[in-house]
């Protein structure tokens, strides 16, 4: 019998977790509907058992994936490319979030050296959002009217 706390996840569980990650779910929605509690699932969602079962999911729609992936990338750069403000902003915040998808999270980052003239990604996140969130200030200001220079 697992010790207290340890209760074992089945494989149809582990099944459960897998497709409810791909298709977007989160922790809370998968864990009603596996029955285990959300700290389990999230921790069910990194071990390499469950992380294979995702990538067989994934393998298995690649081509879907890819047209999707390649469908994605036109419209953000066509936004990008767009005369509204907005838009471009908003353009610019997904295609930060489109190339950060799949890395480690920023706290398992190592340190950066300084002295050496690196950073670390989230130092350039940092600083992309707060250019996206002035160049959003200023685009908000010209659509209410406000003069160039003074927003």
């Amino acid at each position: 019998m697992p010790s207290k706390g340890k209760s074992p996840v089945t494989t149809q569980q582990r099944g459960r977790i897998a497709a409810g990650r791909v298709s977007g779910k989160t922790s809370a929605t998968i864990a009603a509907e596996t029955g285990l509690s959300e700290s389990t699932v999230r921790k069910q969602a990194v071990d390499p058992r469950t992380v294979t079962l995702i990538q067989k999911l994934k393998s298995r729609d690649e081509a879907q994936l890819d047209r999707i992936w390649k469908k994605t990338i036109r419209v953000i750069e066509e936004d990008l490319d767009n005369g509204d403000p907005g838009v471009r902003g908003r353009a610019a915040r997904t295609a930060v979030n489109v190339i950060a998808a799949g890395d480690p999270p920023l706290a398992r980052l190592e340190v950066s050296q300084n002295g050496a003239g690196d950073f670390t990604l989230e130092e350039l996140l940092a600083t992309q959002t707060r250019i996206l969130r002035e160049q959003d200030a200023r685009a908000a200001a010209v659509e209410n009217g406000v003069p160039r220079g003074t927003a």
